[in-house]
């Protein structure tokens, strides 16, 4: 039986052309943040100029017309997107790909297949420290992420 835990005010956006991925990550992040999928760089890129600022992205490099490392490249590029983290969750397993994204700014790069748990923890931790950044003129409480509540799926 899944807890229902209570929303945070945080946003996610998985890009991934895997809908039964993006149903997954949607099941697990959705217990606590507020969850949009979408199937490609190209959905992506209009819902970032369109939608909140998300407080993450996460997303696979193997996607169609535009990869991930394109969109990431041009996340990271505009000015009005760069302050963005950008999560890769790939199956791509060689180094270079994962060396490639950390270069290009990615926060995070998790292999898939992934342990649900620790993508639910490490989404929490770059989530945390968004807050910390953020709340550094604010007086936001920094511990409003619970990375204790995940619900196991194992």
């Amino acid at each position: 039986m899944m807890e229902r835990l209570p929303k945070t005010d945080q946003n996610i956006l998985v890009v991934d052309d895997s809908q039964i991925m993006r149903l997954f990550m949607k099941k697990i992040l959705s217990q606590s943040f507020e969850v949009q999928t979408v199937d490609s760089a190209v959905s992506a890129l209009e819902s970032l100029y369109t939608m909140e600022e998300p407080s993450l992205v996460i997303s696979d490099i193997n996607l169609p017309e535009m990869n991930g490392f394109d969109l990431l490249k041009k996340i990271k590029t505009d000015n009005s997107l760069c302050k963005v983290p950008v999560m890769i969750v790939s199956g791509e397993k060689d180094s270079s790909s994962r060396i490639k994204c950390l270069e290009l700014g990615a926060v995070d790069y998790v292999l898939k297949p992934f342990n649900p748990r620790e993508l639910y923890l490490r989404v929490c931790h770059h989530l945390n420290i968004n807050l910390k950044r953020s709340s550094q003129s604010d007086d936001q409480e920094i511990n409003s992420l619970n990375i204790n509540r995940f619900t196991s799926y194992e």
